[in-house]
């Protein structure tokens, strides 16, 4: 989709989301992306455009795209959220079903993920991994695709403060399926933020064999990752001007293709 007509608005909003996410220096300070929503080099469109349009489409491996990212939505409270993140630069972006970023030569990769707050929770601090576990793993998610997942083990939890506010970090180890019915065992890290009454998560991982090789790209994009709460704006759905998805072949996109118990996998 073409970059929304509000583009004013989304330069200050998601330069000032990339500002929160990563401290700036002068040695490694972020430029905005020179291109905003579903035209950074991924999703679904035209020919000369990466992806397919599909309800399972990738970004197109042989594009170059720019490491960070953002992107506005809408959540279903009417609220706008900006959810931004610097990936590592062999990964792609995808935006077809979902904020999926892949390195297309290993198994490594990670993808935004949205569920609402415990009931009862008054902070991100009272959020436990278990409760994160039962929606990273929903037998409707990515990870359920091939029959639930139940072997999970926490290896860190802990609390920090970063400019967007405060954050959870959980290190995980898991047991999954492959196509083939073989068992993969994963290690893999999660990034929490609260927003407007949701938990807005970065689940990333990778085959446990190869994490000593690749947590340090991993942990670095982790600490990129943003999702923050804006101002009041025009965008009147959860879907409009996001860039995410393809509402034609998914049946939904924006933020609700990011919901934890989205249907998209399971179709």
């Amino acid at each position: 989709p073409p970059p929304s007509a509000s583009l004013g608005r989304r330069v200050f909003l998601l330069g000032a989301a990339l500002a929160a996410a990563v401290p700036a220096s002068p040695a490694d300070a972020l430029e905005l992306p020179a291109i905003l929503g579903g035209d950074q080099g991924s999703g679904w469109g035209e020919a000369a455009k990466p992806g397919i349009k599909w309800d399972g489409g990738f970004a197109n491996p042989l594009v170059p795209q720019a490491d960070e990212f953002a992107f506005e939505m809408v959540n279903g409270n009417q609220t706008p959220v900006v959810i931004s993140l610097v990936k590592p630069s062999k990964w792609k972006l995808s935006t077809n079903t979902g904020i999926t970023i892949q390195d297309y030569i290993q198994t490594d990769g990670g993808f935004v993920l949205v569920a609402p707050m415990p009931e009862g929770s008054k902070s991100i601090a009272d959020v436990k991994p278990r409760y994160i576990y039962d929606k990273v793993f929903d037998i409707r998610g990515r990870y359920g695709t091939f029959g639930k997942v139940d072997a999970v083990s926490t290896t860190k939890d802990k609390l920090e403060k970063e400019p967007a506010g405060e954050v959870k970090y959980v290190d995980f180890k898991f047991t999954t399926l492959s196509p083939g019915g073989r068992d993969i065992d994963r290690t893999g890290c999660i990034k929490c933020f609260e927003v407007d009454g949701d938990l807005i998560m970065f689940v990333a991982s990778s085959n446990s064999n190869r994490w000593k090789n690749v947590r340090n790209t991993i942990s670095k994009s982790l600490e990129t990752f943003s999702a923050v709460q804006t101002p009041k704006t025009k965008l009147r759905s959860t879907s409009e001007n996001s860039g995410i998805g393809n509402t034609a072949a998914l049946g939904k996109s924006g933020y609700d293709l990011l919901r934890y118990d989205s249907d998209v996998w399971t179709r």
